[in-house]
């Protein structure tokens, strides 16, 4: 055996007993890349790492644009990662293309700073809200002459109207009968019926063992989303996660219902925005979690009954 050889196993063992260093991914994501000027525009921060970290600061050098609101959303563990979030909402007032980014996020543990990343950058084009046409406005022209008795014309237009109106009431009166000859409405669903059906029919498409793992958690939201607003009356499909979870907190007082609708919109936003692919043990979680809530909810209305 060559002391070559010798000597490349030797390096070999050398760096196979290194320890891992910890690694850390950062993403930023904008709501839209072309807006008007004072448009609220929403950044997302998501940052994976394997440091035992307490949180995530986001450092911005140049400010071209006003922060609106910032916000840490709760902290995601998943194996030996954490994954912290961040939303932050912005506004240019200001017209032309601007660089977002990159930003300096920093890994901290206390006071330390474990770890700082750069993310990358995005481009914003930031018009204004006049039009072409706003820009040369001209005089009006003159008014046209008109010869004639108008009370001429009135007659015709009066006929006229009336006809209109004869024809709406005779249209309501075809609706009218048509209502009260087919019988009793079908019932409509509960709001806990209604999901339950629903995440039913998107569970048989099977579409994660297709490969299409994001369409999933995108229908998967829209669900959920449509029953807070049918259950509780509020706009979730306008609100960011956090917010959403924030409004339905000051709704509900049964804790394992906000925890299971958190867990599902967390999971999709790591799937949706960073790129997050579940395991097996999270996918049986999923399905368990929206069995629970399910569940819960189908008690409270026998209860209520």
């Amino acid at each position: 055996m060559s002391k070559r050889f010798i000597f490349s196993i030797m390096i070999l063992m050398v760096i196979s007993s290194l320890p891992l260093l910890p690694d850390t991914q950062v993403l930023i994501s904008a709501s839209k890349n072309l807006a008007l000027i004072g448009d609220v525009i929403s950044l997302k921060i998501v940052v994976k790492t394997d440091h035992q970290a307490d949180g995530i600061k986001t450092i911005i050098a140049k400010e071209e644009f006003d922060v609106v609101s910032k916000a840490d959303l709760p902290l995601q563990r998943h194996d030996n990662e954490l994954v912290f979030e961040q939303d932050i909402e912005i506004a240019y007032f200001r017209t032309g293309d601007f660089e977002l980014g990159p930003f300096t996020i920093e890994v901290v543990a206390g006071e330390e700073v474990l770890e700082k990343k750069e993310t990358n950058s995005i481009p914003i084009k930031i018009k204004s809200v006049l039009t072409d046409a706003d820009k040369d406005i001209v005089d009006l022209k003159n008014p046209i002459e008109f010869k004639g008795n108008p009370f001429f014309v009135l007659k015709y237009a009066l006929i006229l109207l009336a006809l209109l109106l004869l024809a709406l009431l005779f249209v309501y009166y075809l609706k009218k009968r048509d209502r009260s000859g087919s019988g009793k409405p079908e019932p409509v669903l509960s709001p806990t019926e209604e999901l339950a059906l629903r995440v039913k029919e998107l569970m048989a498409l099977r579409l994660p063992e297709k490969g299409m793992l994001k369409e999933f958690f995108l229908r998967l939201t829209e669900i959920h989303k449509h029953f807070l607003n049918r259950q509780y009356q509020f706009n979730a499909e306008d609100l960011t996660t956090y917010e959403t979870l924030l409004f339905l907190d000051s709704r509900e007082n049964q804790r394992a219902v906000v925890d299971s609708i958190g867990f599902v919109l967390n999971t999709s936003d790591l799937v949706k925005f960073a790129k997050y692919i579940p395991g097996v043990e999270v996918m049986e979680d999923l399905n368990r979690r929206i069995s629970g809530l399910v569940d819960s909810m189908r008690r409270r209305e026998m209860e209520m009954a």
